[in-house]
């Protein structure tokens, strides 16, 4: 009885042994663990990079703000392209930021100041600013007639804002506006900031068709009030004799009889 009992217990062990649970099986239930958790957060990140993409502006937004930059009591000539438009945020010649997305490191949050700064060549953080084929000022080290200069951003968010937020600390993490504008400046604090000259362009962006373009509060597009196809003018003659139109009369229908 004594050996078929100690028998007994030898087979009780070895099948406990190869129960899960069991301390000598313990590699598979933490493999299933380290499976999951590497799951849950690949669907994080995937997640969290689905919804940046999808917080506007996004792939398929065009938008535009102006910007210009300002030193001391003038601005600079407008910044051009510089990097090939690796992002979907670049400029034409016009003085607007043109924004649309092509990279999902330009959009939602992304997509910054700091972003169309490497665009254009502009080496920009809290302290100073230098443009490639422009000026270059520091915090501490350059002026404005005598007075210290500090690295300001003024930000309207439309045309009909007066009075702009002024921007002095992470100014390159600036989120860029639909239809903003923006004046990077160099100034001393409390200057007036003006708005960038390329506002007006903001109504009729030249890379939009005319019936795509809108009308933008505070803005005023120009009018032609010639019609289509009227030649005449209405200016007075210089002799102030009455003016008469320049539309050539209609030919008559008899002829001349030389005199005899």
């Amino acid at each position: 009885m004594g050996r078929a009992s100690s028998s007994k217990k030898v087979q009780r062990a070895a099948r406990a042994a190869g129960r899960p649970g069991t301390g000598r099986n313990w590699l598979w239930p933490a493999a299933i663990v380290a499976l999951v958790a590497v799951g849950i957060s690949l669907v994080w990140v995937s997640r969290g990079t689905d919804q940046a993409s999808a917080e506007a502006p996004t792939f398929g937004d065009h938008w535009h703000a102006a910007f210009g930059v300002y030193t001391c009591d003038e601005f600079t000539e407008q910044v051009v392209d510089q990097n090939g438009d690796a992002n979907g945020i670049h400029t034409h010649p016009d003085g607007l930021i043109h924004i649309h997305p092509t990279s999902a490191n330009a959009t939602g949050a992304k997509a910054t100041i700091g972003i169309f700064a490497d665009e254009v060549g502009l080496d920009l953080d809290d302290d100073g600013f230098s443009l490639t084929d422009g000026p270059s000022r520091e915090e501490g080290k350059d002026e404005c007639d005598g007075k210290p200069g500090l690295v300001q951003l003024a930000v309207w968010d439309d045309l009909a804002d007066e009075e702009p937020t002024i921007v002095t600390e992470d100014v390159a993490d600036q989120k860029l506006g639909e239809n903003a504008l923006y004046t990077l400046a160099f100034a001393p604090e409390g200057a007036d900031i003006p708005k960038p000259p390329s506002a007006s362009n903001l109504a009729a962006p030249e890379d939009l068709a005319p019936q795509q373009q809108q009308t933008i509060p505070g803005s005023q597009l120009p009018t032609d009030s010639t019609a289509p196809g009227d030649t005449s003018t209405s200016a007075p003659p210089a002799d102030g004799s009455t003016s008469t139109s320049s539309t050539p009369a209609a030919p008559s229908d008899s002829t001349t009889t030389p005199a005899p």
